[in-house]
């Protein structure tokens, strides 16, 4: 979740109270002295009027600073309002999670009035404190012009003219600064009211921090067996109830071994573009609505058996499925590890139900967990022979496997089953039979392309 703060920058030079600028440095001189009324100064004409002068070029100076203060200070203060101003504006509807809008319009308006009454008690203190400098001369020279005897009616002539000049440059100056605060607002109005207000999102979540499931599953390769974890769903049986399917991810396998027989051979990579699903369990004497050989499967729960090739197809394609091919069949029991047994490569008596362990009859189906394949189907070795698709042809293994207009020449069961040896259930062992057979340890199971 992404959070947005509020970007404020604070001037440097704003005032830490109302009506006092830290920045503005004090423009009263310091009187080093106070005239002693026992020593009477001899100072001649031109002496007073330099004095005189020398404090109004002091005046003059201290004007002329205060000046550059303010504009620096001034300037200061534009630049942050500007950046600040900038950071509400740069706001983007990005956010994955509801961001409050901002009213950028009325936070600037709200800060450019905030400029103008700092600009207005700037003018102020600076007019106070260049009246008070005034003051502080006009006092020190009446001092000294009380001892100058016939100096003193001239010197405060002439102060009185500094009073009136300074009070002239001090209302010029207000006016000059409350004209620029003017002239900004003015400015600074007109362009926000050019802004087009961009509204914030609630909360559209873009396409990349929204991952499509479908399109994950469909794209996803796995290079292991263990990178994929098992994807389970319900699809409807016609008659009613459902049955479970389990995915089977895209990717390659190498099909067939150099261990089995010679119709395992050659070894060969077989790869998928788009995954499909398969039956988790063979179908039982319940999902397909009749028992078959009951001397050997006669439980609800137990497999389908003394089925034809053509009555699984028939079956499956009842329940908008089909049967699986050989290739899809080897690909779910040993995935892109090529695995011996679907649990691994060393045979488990426990995880599998075959001639040693049966009893000489099926079992329920999925009563031997351990022998789960890596996509979550079970009983992909033992319990009945299922029936696929394809041809019983030599390998490598190609689109010329799969004909349902072939109706005579035998078919593909794999898995061996509860009457065989050990050695055929490896998932790569192969079986053809006439598929008009429909032997006790004959069963199936379905699959169905991707949707």
């Amino acid at each position: 979740t992404a959070i947005v703060q509020e970007q404020t920058d604070t001037p440097t030079n704003e005032p830490t109270e109302r009506g006092t600028n830290t920045s503005i440095p004090s423009l009263s001189p310091t009187p080093t002295s106070s005239p002693s009324p026992t020593r009477t100064p001899t100072l001649s004409q031109t002496e007073v009027e330099g004095t005189i002068q020398a404090e109004m070029n002091a005046i003059v100076l201290a004007d002329a600073q205060t000046a550059d203060v303010n504009e620096t200070a001034t300037a200061e203060q534009e630049r942050n309002y500007e950046r600040g101003t900038a950071a509400a504006l740069t706001l983007t509807a990005t956010q994955w999670t509801p961001t409050p809008t901002i009213d950028t319009r009325a936070t600037a308006e709200a800060r450019l009035t905030e400029t103008v009454v700092a600009a207005g008690i700037t003018a102020t203190a600076n007019a106070e404190a260049t009246s008070a400098s005034a003051d502080t001369a006009t006092a020190e020279v009446q001092a000294t012009n009380a001892s100058a005897g016939t100096a003193t009616a001239n010197a405060e002539a002439t102060s009185a003219s500094a009073d009136t000049a300074t009070a002239e440059a001090q209302q010029t100056a207000q006016a000059a600064l409350l004209s620029t605060a003017s002239a900004r607002q003015t400015a600074t109005q007109a362009w926000i009211a050019s802004w087009t207000d961009t509204p914030t999102p609630t909360n559209t979540p873009t396409t990349t921090n929204t991952p499509n499931a479908t399109a994950t599953l469909i794209a996803f390769r796995p290079q292991t067996n263990a990178d994929w974890t098992p994807v389970e769903r319900d699809f409807e049986l016609p008659q009613g109830g459902t049955v479970t399917m389990v995915l089977v991810p895209a990717g390659c396998f190498d099909m067939g071994s150099e261990d089995g027989g010679d119709d395992e051979q050659p070894v060969h990579e077989i790869c998928f573009d788009e995954p499909f699903w398969i039956d988790k369990y063979e179908v039982t004497n319940a999902d397909y609505g009749s028992i078959g050989c009951e001397l050997w499967s006669s439980e609800p729960d137990q497999p389908r058996n003394c089925v034809y090739w053509f009555e699984a197809n028939d079956h499956c394609e009842a329940r908008s499925a089909r049967l699986p091919t050989e290739a899809e069949w080897e690909y779910a029991a040993r995935g892109p590890d090529a695995l011996v047994y679907p649990w691994g490569n060393t045979f488990v008596a426990d995880n599998a139900v075959y001639g040693s362990n049966s009893g000489g009859r099926t079992a329920t189906v999925g009563s031997f967990p351990g022998g789960t394949s890596w996509v979550g189907a079970l009983d992909l070795s033992g319990n009945v022979w299922e029936w696929t698709s394809s041809l019983y042809q030599d390998y490598p293994y190609d689109g010329d496997h799969e004909s349902n207009i072939d109706a005579s020449n035998r078919r593909v069961l794999r898995g061996g089953s509860f009457l065989i040896a050990s050695g055929d259930l490896r998932s790569a062992d192969r079986y053809g039979n006439n598929p008009f057979s429909g032997g006790n340890f004959n069963g199936f199971r379905c699959a169905r392309s991707y949707e």
